[in-house]
């Protein structure tokens, strides 16, 4: 059987993730040449995709444009007009651009259409300025051919586009215009205005090439998708309100190891979804900016799983911040690597799962990692707080997890173990299945049990001086908790109060035998790229 795209690019993801922390290591025993995986930042994970359109790095040239030369073409229902009838056809209340060139719209048509197609090279830019287009059976802007094609969205300006509930955006065939805003190319979105799009059944914004957001206030309110680009989707600038039945952010090409990935690097998104904030096939990267997602929407699909961030193959977080404000699961890809920024999870089930989704073996996974190298890393889950069906390795960064409250799940679940190695790691949760350290962790590490400690109650470690190790006050009841940081010495003994009254006495790196040192992280829920069904189905 042929194996995926989106699975040769974790293998190869993982083998030179390998290469990069062998590198970092600058040697190192026989059985360190085996590691096949690292932290890496997601510019890193970029490099490995292909390279997005030109426009992508510059924000201001993609929104300048010359007003004089511009082509101007004023909407009115039964009554649109233009500067230049060999470029631009108007029928009715459908007006169709033909040839590369800047065009300026303004006005607005309570049933018509703008279309793009343009058979020469050359980009087509679109100059939003106060235009507002609805059409009952169609999208109401369409790029069906362009070279590229970017839509400014002219400072001060208020732009609107919406589909009827009759529309033929909704339509599944393969080249349908299925999104309100909708190109069969490039599409870049730049400029310092606002952008209202609103689809009744289907997608918000689609490009079946790569879509790349610049800059902008745009709002989304979709049916099923909100803002897709089928080979990539960069978000660079801009502030983006998303509410969605199906996915907020997506990229779901499964016919290139390169593409299928979701780069997040200066814009400000929230999304409010049925099913997941952010889907890929194979990437997701956050770089800079900030992320908030709700996955509790009511979705539009039939067995819905809503993940934050759900990735077929790697998910690299290197900065910004992320926030998971409600989920099933927060955040899933094969790796998982966290090097920077600020990273805050809430989830019904696993916080962070690094699985393949095979689901075939009891075993530890290869290629399948959970890495955390820096950043500030806040996890609430009533399953597994980290979950790895591989190995969880923590060199640095600060980690809190509260995890569950029932003996089924720990807040650490990790089929080839949890190394600490450097940073600090706060974990509480049940202790049916509380999880310490490998025994191979350099960070010094203590674990105790806690009885039955209420929502509220605030834990404490004192040394033997009574000086203060670590405190926290948990969000929910908690049996078991361990602590791994540069304050912990092996062989040391530890007092652990709960409100002031002690509890434990415990020695740093003892366990307290609840659970085990590794062990068998749970599985990806069935339909997301990280689970145990393939990616999402491709849509045209």
């Amino acid at each position: 059987m042929t194996t995926p795209n989106w699975k040769r690019r974790v293998a190869a993801f993982t083998a030179a993730a390998g290469l990069l922390l062998l590198a970092a290591c600058g040697g190192g025993d026989e059985a360190s040449q085996d590691v096949t995986t690292g932290a890496v930042t997601a510019q890193q994970a970029l490099a490995d995709n292909v390279a997005p359109h030109a426009n992508r790095d510059d924000a201001e040239d993609a929104a300048q444009y010359d007003a004089a030369s511009a082509i101007s073409i004023t909407l009115a229902d039964g009554a649109s007009t233009t500067s230049d009838d060999a470029a631009v056809a108007i029928d009715g209340d459908t007006v169709t651009i033909g040839a590369a060139g800047t065009y300026v719209l303004t006005g607005s048509l309570d049933d018509g259409q703008v279309v793009v197609a343009s058979e020469g090279d050359g980009e087509v830019k679109l100059v939003l300025d106060g235009v507002g287009i609805t059409s009952e059976a169609d999208s109401p802007l369409v790029v069906t051919q362009a070279d590229e094609t970017t839509v400014v969205l002219a400072e001060g300006s208020q732009n609107t586009l919406a589909d009827g509930a009759d529309s033929a955006a909704d339509d599944e065939e393969e080249d349908a215009a299925n999104a309100t805003l909708w190109s069969s190319d490039d599409l870049t979105i730049a400029g310092d205005g606002a952008l209202t799009v609103t689809s009744q059944a289907a997608d918000g914004i689609t490009a079946k090439d790569g879509l790349v957001v610049l800059g902008g206030e745009i709002s989304v309110e979709a049916g099923d998708d909100g803002i897709r680009g089928k080979d990539y989707l960069a978000l660079d600038g801009g502030r983006i309100s998303i509410t969605a039945g199906g996915d907020g952010l997506k990229s779901d090409d499964d016919t290139d190891a390169g593409t299928g990935y979701v780069l997040l690097d200066g814009a400000a998104v929230t999304a409010d979804v049925g099913d997941d904030g952010v889907s890929a096939t194979t990437d997701v990267l956050v770089a800079s900016g900030s992320l908030d997602v709700t996955a509790t929407a009511p979705s539009t699909e039939e067995d819905p799983s809503p993940k934050g961030l759900n990735a077929g193959a790697v998910v690299a977080i290197s900065g910004g911040d992320v926030v998971v404000d409600e989920s099933e699961e927060a955040v899933q890809g094969t790796v998982v690597s966290i090097t920077d920024g600020t990273v805050d999870l809430t989830a019904t089930d696993d916080g962070i799962n690094a699985s393949s989704g095979s689901g075939e073996s009891m075993a530890a996974e290869d290629g399948v990692d959970l890495v955390i190298s820096g950043g500030t890393v806040t996890v609430d889950a009533e399953g597994d707080g980290l979950d790895s069906n591989g190995t969880t390795t923590i060199t640095g960064g600060t980690v809190v997890v509260d995890g569950p409250t029932r003996d089924g799940n720990g807040a650490l679940d990790a089929a080839g173990g949890t190394t600490v190695d450097g940073g600090s790691l706060l974990a509480v949760g049940s202790g049916g299945m509380a999880e310490a350290p490998t025994e191979s962790s350099k960070q010094g590490w203590l674990q105790a049990s806690l009885g039955t400690a209420a929502a509220g109650a605030t834990v404490t470690v004192l040394d033997a001086e009574g000086n203060e190790v670590a405190t926290h006050t948990l969000a929910k009841t908690a049996a078991n908790l361990l602590v791994a940081s540069d304050d912990i010495e092996t062989g040391t003994s530890y007092t652990v109060q709960v409100d002031g009254e002690e509890v434990a006495s415990v020695t740093a790196g003892e366990s307290t035998g609840g659970g085990m040192q590794g062990g068998r992280g749970g599985g990806g829920p069935e339909g997301g790229p990280g689970g145990d069904m393939a990616p999402p189905e491709r849509q045209r």
